[in-house]
């Protein structure tokens, strides 16, 4: 039986080049998402799994996340969103995910802990998180997320050999499948399955071992890849092993602005309180004469905002 996993571990160190020049005065994470910032979208995913620590590995170039969760007594905060305590881990090199993971190794301990890349958006339908924990609960080892991709998709993320498996229960309707021989970003000779690592991994403690030893790989960067190639050849009765759970869900990247818009819109529309009123303004910007520069009138525009909000 597993230990239960209570412990999360947000790497939010990278430049956001992708994003630039954007993100040339604030970080990608705080990026607002329909009414919060990215990195709390992320963080209410693993607080509706039980998760309770949180580490964020940051860069001291991105003093705007510090600030963010340091500077929470804010004394109007009229969208009740509560700033959760986290550990703000310093990165000072960028030197790959598994060298930004390994940074959390003091404060994770010999616990099982949860990596979320806030680029990596999983829409609340689907509870892939929870379905990963419950798979770790029953196998141990690590647990990874994945999604089916296409030929030409494979090559910009991490493939894997898949065999399937059958967990019942645990897998809650989704693909689950041991994995094997895993590499990054291979080459288009090198692919090993449909299926790309994504964005979510529920780890083992002992990867800090296996990352303080891993050479730098692709980029000559230390690649979390590569310890979990490496995990997956401890036999599963010594504790070892990486399964993979397929997303059946919505996944957007928000770490590109056409994947970042493609969540706003779509988180917008969904959102109980001002959704139904941009789908009728959308509605009528489709069918207006005026095309889609038209805007609202000012009693629209104000039933859409439900009142002026505080700053902090």
């Amino acid at each position: 039986m597993s230990l239960e996993v209570r412990c999360s571990v947000i790497p939010a160190a990278g430049k956001g080049t992708r994003m630039y020049p954007l993100t040339k005065s604030v970080p990608k994470e705080l990026f607002p998402l329909v009414d919060r910032p990215v990195i709390m979208t992320v963080i209410e995913e693993a607080r509706r799994c039980g998760i309770e620590q949180f580490h964020v590995v940051t860069s001291p170039r991105k003093p705007a996340l510090r600030d963010f969760f340091t500077n929470a007594d804010c004394e109007s905060n009229p969208q009740d969103l509560p700033l959760p305590q986290v550990d703000l881990v310093m990165q000072e090199q960028a030197r790959g995910l598994g060298h930004a993971v390994l940074q959390a190794r003091d404060y994770v301990g010999e616990q099982p802990f949860v990596v979320q890349l806030p680029d990596d958006l999983y829409h609340p339908e689907d509870p892939l998180l929870q379905t990963m924990l419950d798979v770790h609960a029953v196998t141990g080892g690590c647990v990874v997320a994945l999604m089916e991709v296409s030929a030409a998709e494979a090559k910009l993320y991490s493939s894997a050999r898949v065999e399937p498996v059958e967990l019942g229960a645990a897998a809650a309707g989704h693909g689950v499948f041991k994995l094997a021989d895993i590499i990054e970003k291979p080459e288009a000779d090198q692919v090993r399955s449909p299926y790309a690592l994504m964005g979510r991994y529920v780890l083992d403690s002992r990867i800090f071992e296996i990352l303080a030893q891993t050479p730098p790989g692709r980029n000559n960067e230390i690649q979390l890849t590569d310890a979990l190639a490496a995990f997956a050849e401890i036999p599963v009765k010594e504790g070892g092993g990486v399964w993979g759970v397929v997303s059946r869900g919505r996944h957007f990247d928000t770490g590109n602005l056409s994947g970042y818009l493609q969540a706003q819109m779509e988180l917008s529309l969904e959102n109980p309180d001002f959704g139904a009123h941009l789908r009728e303004y959308m509605r009528g910007l489709a069918g207006s004469p005026d095309g889609p520069g038209a805007a609202p009138t000012s009693t629209e525009s104000a039933a859409g905002q439900g009142g002026k909000a505080g700053a902090c």
